[in-house]
């Protein structure tokens, strides 16, 4: 489900459920199938049985759809807007099946045909079974390799990568005299054989008539699909039109970059392109939003996107091939605002400071190496090396030297940018730049080797030696992402941040860029660091009582050098100060803690507040007061509502009492009325509740000269233990 609310929010689903529905709506009318030239149904093809999920809503009321879920083996499904989506997400094998069976009755020749959109990390398989068996290889991106099943065992015959990264692609099969099988790959309507002649198979995984799905134990992901369409006969491929153009155009690819990229409005971009066709390519047309952008005539293709305001853009490049050959590829950019920007940390020059530590608090330690200040090239000026000169054999082999880059426990959303120079390729693999959170978790953003350098997800990128390379990492610690751009290049856009931060409750601590420790291994210098940091004021999201504790969780991380006493009280209902023992910030919980002196009145109301000098960083103030109100805690009541009202001398009092014990309870709830300091009248109602039952009791009596109405919860009918803060109304 995943992709398909990213596609959602982008508009493009939508757009493509609507043209999928119109094309069902042909063919239930018309009975035939037309695709674009080359390719069609056989004319007499009958429409057996068609799913386009638009009125469905709940699969497991169809009997043809088994398998769609199994909570043990992590197997969960949903139709949403027209679309069938199914998942695993647990290490174990699961096949869900679509039984045409009754549909298909005598017949020996018949097809199906499905849009498909598979969610599945690269080097992740799953098989799809019509009387043959072929499997799904995610090679990243949307695209997949397809292997067909021969002698037992899956075989690579044809080698093209097709992709299928929305619902105009998708698979077909055509079953022939129940003796052969033709697999094709479809998009937009039009077919294109994977593999002919499959020999036909019948067994308890083959199930004759049903089209399987089969996750792979490793293999979780999740995959779409739409108009699942059995149609009588098999489908063909028409003679080619002589008169009509053959596509040449054999590649056409953004090249090992996200499709769906997310940067900062302004910001300038460079998306690669790889174009190929056998007569040529004329050139690469460009565009965003439908608007014409730049021509692109030589290769190698880049598109360089610059000055774009915030919002989300689409880019499309029109490959035109020297013959004619017109092929179109599209990416998403979602270019985010820049407000409330402040430094968290800069440093360029490297000013010296005390012992390893240098004025603007990067550490150093070079252990069995060195870190030392030195020049890379002329132009540039001093940079900070981490390398070894002649390794210091005092130290072991692992001991190797590093810095750390300080990010202030820095939370939400935060640019880092920096340059990187490799001097020389080795093949320890110890040049390699970290990001840790403050659970001491680390998340690789990029390591080099003797012949590449490997970014997030083992994404692998050539480098060469005694070159400058400019990084922006994007990390945002509430979302749990993180992305990473190399000389403008967005090579990976919203990977997990850190397994061990999966409810991004965690800050930025720091950034580690390792060195070799080895004679002859060269070394890393790094330049023009920046971290820059965006903030909005926080708000109290939750509050927990824990060990007369208070936690007040906040949307986002702020300054904890500035949370104490000074910056943060607790105030009863009638706006006094509550008498504090301690106050902090609980990074790892994002969380104010406060400690009152003594245990607060059982359901009382009760505000914290956070003063306008506590600070989101160190001098970013948070400009206003943070206010957030509770009922304190009850270990056996607790009052959601009350209400006084008057009407025609009858005073009325309701006020709404839930039992938080463990146990059935009876409590008296007590209307007293008051005329000044004088007790007039009372009126007392028992509650009974059971376990976690809640209940209102109304009590009402003449007003008569009473200006003032008080309501009390207690234990039992002496009024022995107040349940509560005491509710009060004046006429």
């Amino acid at each position: 489900m995943t992709n398909l609310k990213k596609y959602a929010t982008e508009g493009r689903v939508e757009r493509l459920m609507k043209i999928n529905k119109i094309i069902s709506f042909l063919l239930c009318v018309s009975l035939v199938m037309c695709f674009c030239a080359n390719t069609a149904f056989a004319e007499d093809n009958e429409i057996l049985k068609i799913f386009d999920f638009e009125k469905i809503e709940n699969i497991s009321e169809y009997p043809e759809f088994s398998g769609t879920s199994n909570s043990s083996k992590g197997v969960s499904s949903a139709v949403s807007d027209g679309v069938f989506t199914i998942g695993k997400h647990a290490s174990a094998t699961h096949s869900m099946y679509v039984d045409f069976t009754q549909y298909i009755g005598e017949k020996t020749t018949y097809s199906v045909k499905l849009d498909i959109m598979p969610s599945f990390a690269s080097g992740k398989n799953f098989m799809v079974r019509f009387g043959a068996i072929i499997q799904l290889v995610s090679k990243g991106n949307g695209k997949y390799v397809i292997q067909r099943m021969t002698d037992g065992k899956f075989v690579t015959e044809n080698q093209t990568e097709f992709t299928f990264s929305d619902l105009t692609s998708g698979l077909a099969f055509a079953v022939k005299d129940k003796t052969t099988v033709d697999a094709f790959y479809v998009k937009n309507g039009e077919l294109t054989l994977i593999y002919g002649d499959m020999e036909y198979v019948e067994n308890s995984s083959t199930k004759a008539g049903n089209l399987g799905f089969t996750f792979n134990k490793s293999a979780d992901g999740d995959i779409s699909m739409d108009n699942v369409t059995l149609s009588d006969g098999a489908l063909k491929i028409s003679d080619p039109d002589p008169d009509e153009p053959v596509n040449d155009i054999t590649k056409f690819e953004f090249t090992n970059i996200s499709t769906d990229i997310f940067a900062d409005e302004g910001e300038t971009l460079n998306l690669p392109v790889t174009a190929e066709a056998t007569s040529g390519i004329g050139k690469n047309e460009v565009y965003i939003d439908g608007e014409i952008y730049e021509t692109l005539t030589d290769a190698p293709y880049v598109i360089t996107l610059q000055n774009i305001d915030r919002g989300s853009v689409t880019v499309t490049a029109k490959a035109i091939s020297a013959n004619g050959s017109e092929s179109e590829i599209s990416a998403n950019v979602n270019f985010e605002g820049v407000d409330n920007a402040y430094t968290v940390f800069e440093d360029s020059d490297f000013a010296d400071g005390e012992g390893n530590v240098l004025k603007s608090g990067i550490s150093m330690y070079s252990r069995r190496g060195t870190v030392k200040k030195d020049t890379a090239d002329q132009d540039r000026g001093t940079s900070l090396f981490v390398g070894a000169d002649i390794p210091d054999t005092s130290y072991s082999s692992s001991d190797i030297p590093y810095i750390d880059i300080p990010l202030k426990s820095t939370s939400g959303r935060v640019n880092i940018s920096y340059d990187l120079y490799i001097d020389k390729k080795d093949s320890s693999g110890r040049k390699t730049m970290v990001l840790r959170l403050s659970n001491d978790k680390d998340t690789n953003i990029v390591r080099f080797t003797n012949s590449e350098m490997k970014l997030l997800n083992n994404l692998v990128m050539e480098y060469s030696e005694g070159k400058w390379y400019h990084f922006s990492v994007k990390a945002d610690t509430v979302q749990n992402t993180v992305s990473v751009f190399v000389n403008g290049v967005p090579y990976f856009c919203k990977s997990m941040l850190s397994s061990s931060n999966s409810d991004g409750n965690q800050s930025l601590k720091l950034l580690r860029l390792y060195g070799p420790g080895e004679e002859n291994a060269g070394f890393t210098a790094i330049d023009n660091i920046k971290v820059t940091g965006f903030y909005d004021l926080p708000s109290v999201t939750d509050l927990a009582e824990e060990n007369g504790k208070i936690y007040a969780k906040l949307s986002s991380g702020i300054f904890a050098g500035s949370i104490d006493e000074s910056t943060v009280c607790l105030k009863n209902s009638k706006g006094k100060d509550v008498l504090l023992e301690n106050v902090y910030y609980d990074e790892s919980k994002t969380s104010v803690v406060i400690t009152p002196a003594k245990k607060l009145v059982p359901s009382a109301k009760y505000t914290v507040e956070i003063s306008e000098n506590a600070m989101i960083a160190d001098g970013v103030y948070f400009g206003e007061k943070v206010l957030y109100e509770f009922n304190a805690k009850s270990d056996t009541v607790e009052v959601s509502a009350y209400n006084v009202s008057v009407s025609g001398g009858i005073c009325k009092g309701e006020v709404s009492v839930k039992n938080t014990s463990d146990n059935k309870i009876t409590v008296f709830a007590v209307m007293a009325l008051f005329d000044g300091t004088k007790c007039e009248k009372m009126r007392i109602e028992p509650i009974t509740l059971e376990k976690g039952e809640t209940k209102t009791a109304v009590l009402q009596g003449e007003r008569g000269s009473a200006d003032c109405a008080q309501i009390y919860i207690y234990s039992d009918v002496f009024a022995s233990k107040l349940l509560g803060e005491i509710f009060k109304k004046s006429f």
